[in-house]
């Protein structure tokens, strides 16, 4: 019975070491403070009507590096997907919008006006860019040069000029 128990504890204490391992998310993840964003988002949506008089937002999924915007309208329902702003998609200042997959009916307008929305609900940037972590360990110092410095060198032809022109010049 001994045994088991330090075996379990043996066990139990390589656990966190095993989750420690698993690599962190590389790439932007949401803050904190998307969260009132999506909020004003779907209240702009739901009640100004910016996407459309029929278009509603649902729900909203928020993952670490991107969210889920559930859509409805005309009797259909659909999602986008907001990520990280790579370069010149289109989705305002702060997301890339991947539409729904092939099949899942959404108004192109509704694409097209999202950005705006977005824009107008996120003043701030709301993803986080990681820094990768410090290396605990120094970089190794160079190796010391072996042989004559370049400024020896120089010194000592200088020394044999002044030698020659002495030389001569007796």
């Amino acid at each position: 019975m001994r045994t088991v128990t330090i075996l379990v504890a043996g066990l139990l204490t390589l656990l966190p070491l095993q989750a420690a391992s698993q690599p962190a998310h590389e790439g932007p993840v949401l803050t904190p403070a998307a969260q009132p964003a999506f909020e004003r988002l779907q209240a702009l949506v739901n009640q100004q009507e910016v996407l459309g008089a029929d278009v509603r937002v649902q729900g909203i999924a928020i993952a670490a590096d991107h969210a889920i915007l559930k859509l409805s309208g005309a009797g259909h329902q659909s999602s986008v997907t907001l990520r990280p702003r790579g370069g010149s998609e289109n989705g305002g200042r702060f997301f890339a919008i991947d539409p729904p997959g092939a099949g899942t009916p959404v108004d192109q307008e509704v694409l097209r006006r999202l950005p705006q929305a977005l824009d107008r609900s996120f003043q701030t940037n709301p993803w986080l860019i990681p820094t990768p972590p410090l290396d605990p360990t120094p970089a190794p110092l160079p190796e010391p040069a072996t042989g004559p410095s370049l400024t020896t060198v120089f010194l000592a032809i200088g020394g044999v000029l002044l030698l020659v022109g002495l030389l001569v010049w007796v």
